[in-house]
């Protein structure tokens, strides 16, 4: 059963259930990394035995057809994180899970306070996905000036704050000292499945074709990506070689970087194709994946192409890169907004010989398997706290 609006009954079952059940907070599913990321740990859990729910304050994004039909998708309809606080606590009252888990700071805030106004006692476990200070400095506004504040405030309520990795762990210790524990838990990026997502045919037959060399780039069209500096030095790189550039995602840069494309006379050379729900056969196909971040949480991405055996270029930005390639051992780290090092660490990591068994080796260590055991382990472990 899939619920239109958390008004609408809803069913509870009087049985209790093997394993504690969760829900999901999330403002909407539209393409990103801590969407996805959170898609395939409810997936997981289900799988493990847990009833899951997933609530979005507005039940829109392209990543919505990635929900399995076993988990449940209550749509509060609202378009503001103030509008769905007491909505989310009615439906606390109403589907009493065990835990919820939330993946953004606005949206975390909202769960937390919702824990505490709902009759339904339910622990809080806050993923946090990116660094939060280059974040306020990004978006501006007041509502994001006042973010750090109120996360220093109402964090400390929430039963656990999950980092996806050692620099985002770090951030928050120091942003939120009274928190009651903060655990360090990666992305689990490569399910049991991976393998035969990745080796689906690429049915693009630009991207299809084997020369000259495929580069890619998989994220969000958001400033903080850094797609104009990538496109720069792509643009650099040929005039050297001859290369390709698949870009893949969609946002709210896309107009601009379509322009600034046909501006350094790319479009010969540069594909734009969207959102695209498996991407990982394009990644195994591509000679090089290429991430220009600004900033990351993580990088899911990069984890997806090392144990597709890609190699990778990355912006040794805060916090993720340099954790996954382990300071560069995997993969070429270059200095973040460096147009010149970016395009010369695509042209040393092109002329290099590629060890693929090495490069997914390294990828499995983020194995959904791992990540799933140690959310289940905190699930316990939070659930036996509130008792």
């Amino acid at each position: 059963m899939r619920a239109d609006q958390v008004e609408s009954p809803l069913v509870v079952e009087s049985a209790i259930a093997r394993r504690p059940s969760v829900a999901f907070f999330m403002s909407d599913v539209e393409h990103g990394g801590m969407q996805k990321s959170l898609i395939g740990l409810a997936s997981a859990l289900v799988a493990a035995g847990h009833e899951v729910c997933l609530v979005l304050q507005e039940a829109r994004g392209e990543m919505i057809s990635l929900v399995p039909p076993s988990i449940e998708i209550v749509d509060l309809r609202k378009s503001s994180n103030q509008r769905s606080l007491v909505p989310f606590a009615r439906f606390l009252d109403q589907w009493r899970p065990a835990v919820v888990i939330t993946g953004s700071p606005h949206v975390s805030l909202i769960a937390i306070a919702a824990a505490h106004l709902a009759n339904h006692t339910a622990a809080v476990i806050v993923t946090e996905h990116a660094p939060l200070r280059p974040l306020v400095s990004r978006h501006g506004g007041w509502r994001y000036r006042l973010l750090p504040l109120l996360v220093r405030l109402v964090y400390p309520y929430a039963s656990a704050i999950v980092a996806v990795s050692e620099g985002v762990a770090v951030d928050f210790r120091c942003l939120v000292p009274a928190a009651r524990r903060i655990e360090l838990i990666h992305n689990p990026v490569v399910a049991a499945n991976f393998e035969e997502l990745a080796s689906r045919p690429v049915s693009d037959f630009w991207c299809a074709a084997n020369d000259p060399p495929l580069l890619i780039a998989v994220g969000r069209l958001a400033p903080e990506k850094n797609y104009p500096n990538l496109l720069a030095a792509f643009a650099a790189l040929l005039k050297r070689r001859p290369v390709r550039l698949a870009i893949v995602g969609d946002g709210p840069e896309q107009e601009a970087l379509l322009r600034l494309a046909r501006e350094l006379d790319l479009e010969r050379h540069v594909r734009f194709l969207g959102f695209v729900a498996n991407p990982l056969p394009l990644i195994k196909k591509a000679r090089l994946l290429v991430l220009a971040s600004e900033f990351e949480g993580f990088g899911n991405v990069l984890v997806e192409a090392l144990a597709c055996g890609t190699p990778v270029v990355s912006t040794d930005c805060p916090y993720g890169p340099r954790e996954i390639l382990a300071d560069g051992a995997y993969g070429v780290l270059v200095p973040v907004g460096d147009v010149d090092a970016l395009c010369a660490g695509m042209e040393t990591a092109l002329a290099a010989p590629i060890d693929v068994p090495r490069l997914i080796q390294r990828g499995r260590l983020f194995s959904e398997a791992r990540g799933i055991k140690n959310y289940q382990l905190l699930i316990e472990s939070v659930v036996a706290g509130s008792d």
